[in-house]
C-alpha cells in the first residue's frame, strides 16, 4: 500500500529546476494510501467471551460493517476531509474512501472524528473543528420501546503513527442503558412472572458536546449532555423468562440523566400465580445514569401480608468493569439494534 506522492505546485516545480542545476536530488515526500480501521473503546485488551459480548452494538458487528462515516478528518491542521464521508470495507478491519483516496504523509497527524450505527433518531452527529469541544450529536426522540431502539457510536483518532497508512479509529457509546432482571417474587410465591417494564419521565431528547481526554496512552471521548427538553415520555421493554429467570429481553437505551434531578417512575406489569394480572410501580430519585454503562436493577416483590406486596428496586451487582489497560467499559449482554443507518 506504499506510495510516493509527487506535488507539482509553484514550490515543487521551482525545487526540482534548482535541483536540475545541482548534484543534490530532490526527494518527494513517502506517504502511503490512508486507510481505516475500527476497534471499541469497551473492548481493547478484554478477554471477553464471544457469548457475553460488550455494547448492544458490538465489536463483532462493528467490524462487520461495509461501511461507516468518517465526519471530518485533518493532515496536521488542514482539514482533508470536510463533511461526512462513507468508507467503505475492502478487506477484513480495513475501510478506504472509495473516491478520491488520499495520503498519509509520514511524520503527519492525522486527526478523524467518525460515526456508526446511528439509527433514525438521532438527528445528527458533527464535527466543526480540529480541537476540543468539536462533536455535537444531538437526540430527537428517543423511540418509546426498547425494541426499536439503537446504540449509536462516535469514533476518534489522533496520531502521527499509523500501521502502513492505516487510522485505527476508536468508538465509544455515548448513551446510557438500563436493564431489569427478577428478584424475589415473594414467599410464599404470588408473582408468576414480570411481562413488561415502563419507565415514565424519561427525556426525549437532549444535545452532548464532546470532548477529548488526552492520553500518552489512548485518548478518551468525554460526553457531556445538556439542552435537555421539556417534553418526558414513558418508554416501554418486554420481560423474557419466566420467575428468577427474567430479565429484559432488550435494555433501555437512553438520555444519560441524573435521578436526582429528574426523577423516573418504574412501571411493572405482572404475571400472578393464582391467575390474573397486576400493575406495580416504584419511583427511583437517586442515582446517575452515565454515558457508556450498563445499569441492571432488581425488581423484588416483598409482601407485607397475606393479601399485598409491595415492589423494591435494588441496583444489581453494581461495578465498574474494567478492560486489562484500565478502561471503564460498557456491559450489555444482549444482541444489535436494527435500524442502522451509518
Amino acid at each position: 500500500m506504499n506510495q510516493v506522492y509527487k506535488y507539482l505546485t509553484a514550490f515543487s516545480l521551482l525545487a526540482a529546476i534548482a535541483a536540475g542545476c545541482s548534484k543534490e536530488p530532490v526527494s518527494a515526500p513517502v506517504s502511503h494510501t490512508l486507510a481505516f480501521g475500527v476497534s471499541m473503546a469497551d473492548m481493547d485488551g478484554t478477554k471477553a467471551d464471544a457469548e457475553d459480548p460488550t455494547g448492544l452494538f458490538t465489536a463483532t458487528d462493528l467490524r462487520s460493517l461495509e461501511k461507516f462515516k468518517i465526519l471530518n478528518g485533518y493532515d496536521n491542521d488542514t482539514q482533508i476531509i470536510t463533511s461526512a464521508t462513507d468508507v467503505y470495507k475492502i478487506a477484513e478491519n480495513l475501510w478506504q474512501l472509495d473516491e478520491n483516496p488520499k495520503a498519509w504523509i509520514i511524520g503527519h497527524t492525522m486527526t478523524f472524528w467518525a460515526s456508526a450505527n446511528l439509527p433514525s433518531w438521532v438527528e445528527s452527529a458533527s464535527s466543526t473543528a480540529k480541537g476540543e469541544a468539536t462533536m455535537k450529536l444531538k437526540s430527537d426522540g428517543i423511540p418509546t420501546t426498547a425494541a426499536t431502539q439503537g446504540d449509536p457510536l462516535i469514533g476518534y483518532f489522533s496520531s502521527d503513527t499509523g500501521d502502513n497508512g492505516k487510522a485505527t479509529i476508536r468508538f465509544f457509546h455515548p448513551m446510557t442503558a438500563v436493564r431489569f432482571t427478577t428478584g424475589e417474587l415473594g414467599d410464599p410465591q404470588k408473582v408468576a412472572s414480570i411481562t413488561s417494564v415502563t419507565l415514565e419521565g424519561v427525556y426525549k431528547s437532549a444535545e452532548t458536546d464532546i470532548t477529548v481526554e488526552k492520553s500518552t496512552d489512548k485518548d478518551n471521548l468525554i460526553f457531556s449532555w445538556k439542552n435537555f427538553g421539556d417534553e418526558k415520555i414513558s418508554v416501554s421493554g418486554d420481560f423474557e423468562g419466566t420467575g428468577a429467570e427474567g430479565k429484559s429481553a432488550q435494555p433501555f437505551i437512553l438520555i444519560p440523566q441524573d435521578l436526582d434531578t429528574n426523577e423516573i417512575t418504574i412501571k411493572v406489569n405482572v404475571n400472578l400465580q393464582g391467575g390474573g394480572t397486576e400493575e406495580m410501580s416504584a419511583v427511583m430519585s437517586s442515582d446517575k445514569w452515565e454515558a457508556g454503562y450498563l445499569y441492571t436493577y432488581e425488581l423484588d416483590y416483598v409482601p407485607i401480608s397475606s393479601i399485598d406486596g409491595t415492589l423494591t428496586v435494588t441496583l444489581k451487582d453494581w461495578t465498574d468493569l474494567m478492560s486489562e489497560d484500565g478502561d471503564k467499559y460498557f456491559d450489555v449482554t444482549f444482541g444489535n439494534r436494527p435500524d442502522d443507518k451509518s
